[in-house]
């Protein structure tokens, strides 16, 4: 029994160190100069340089690849930071890192994709891993636990056996993004979204909104303004799905009823045309229609109670 027990030790422990080897020597390629989430790093950078007098865009991907900041930091005289990267990130992380960076005086506009309210919509690990490998500091903003860990050098290590693609995405890289955090190289790019596929579930908002609260009660702390607002989305994949996003906004209203909501659910509702590649990413024309939409919106449910604020001299480049 006891030769059994040592030979079982000693296979376990070579087994863990060819896995260990193998999924270290396969882990993602660190391209700090292309990687798309590598962006995150900029991102940040920004938040460190323009330190007041702050628009945070705090979102999955739809705000990255939806909005057009400069103009809306010219009209507002505000620096405008859009943390938006992506939605894989999950709910958590998205909001955590929200709460690491806001400060006095900030206006946190949150725009979750809709997935990002349900429970059962879980984060990609591995992206998250990848990110923190990327941007360490964001390993306060998700907690891998030991499971994930796990998980996560599983998958390296079955990757190792698979073929490596390290080609270069125009789009999807960290040189696709403007100063502001923003997405620009698609903007020329031809459209190929499908629309009329989306099927979102009815969502269980108990996680979500816990999150959401905490991030309320920071921005209070600190003196910080949130505001909510509902996404983009195409025609058809919204007439498809009207029941289930009507059903969530009256959820997200009834639970948070403390929190006041820029938009509704259709404001940002745009035909097909205007859409590039998925249900939440905005093409040239689409980017262009939302900002000013966006403007307006702003100047009416969120500017008014900042009149002091505005024009302050705070502003970078204003």
């Amino acid at each position: 029994m006891k030769k059994f027990v040592i030979k079982l030790l000693i296979f376990t422990s070579i087994l863990i160190i060819i896995i260990g080897w193998a999924s270290s020597t396969n882990k993602r390629h660190f391209d700090l100069s292309n990687a798309y989430m590598a962006a995150i790093i900029d991102k940040h950078n920004r938040l460190e340089e323009v330190i007041s007098n702050r628009l945070i865009f705090v979102s999955g991907s739809s705000m990255a690849f939806g909005v057009d900041s400069e103009p809306i930091q010219q009209q507002f005289s505000i620096n405008v930071v859009n943390l938006a990267l992506q939605a894989g990130l999950g709910c958590e992380f998205i909001i955590n890192e929200a709460m690491h960076s806001v400060k006095k005086g900030d206006i946190i506009i949150l725009c979750l994709e809709y997935e990002l309210y349900d429970l059962d919509h879980k984060p990609n690990i591995e992206l998250i891993s990848y990110t923190q490998q990327l941007y360490p500091p964001s390993r306060a903003f998700y907690h891998l636990s030991f499971k994930d860990s796990m998980y996560v050098i599983f998958q390296n290590f079955r990757k190792f056996f698979q073929k490596k693609d390290h080609g270069i995405n125009a789009v999807y890289n960290r040189n696709a993004f403007n100063k502001f955090g923003d997405v620009i190289g698609h903007l020329n790019k031809p459209c190929k979204y499908d629309a009329g596929h989306i099927k979102l579930r009815k969502a269980d908002l108990s996680q979500s909104v816990e999150f959401i609260k905490k991030l309320h009660r920071k921005c209070d702390e600190v003196d910080a303004g949130l505001y909510l607002m509902f996404p983009c989305f195409p025609t058809t994949d919204y007439k498809n799905n009207q029941e289930t996003i009507n059903a969530l906004d009256k959820k997200i209203r009834d639970e948070l009823d403390n929190i006041r909501i820029i938009n509704t659910c259709q404001t940002f509702v745009f035909d097909e045309k205007y859409f590039f590649d998925t249900e939440y990413h905005l093409n040239s024309e689409g980017r262009q229609l939302m900002t000013d939409k966006l403007i307006d919106v702003l100047k009416v449910q969120v500017f008014p109670r900042y009149k002091i604020q505005l024009g302050s001299d705070d502003g970078e480049n204003l």
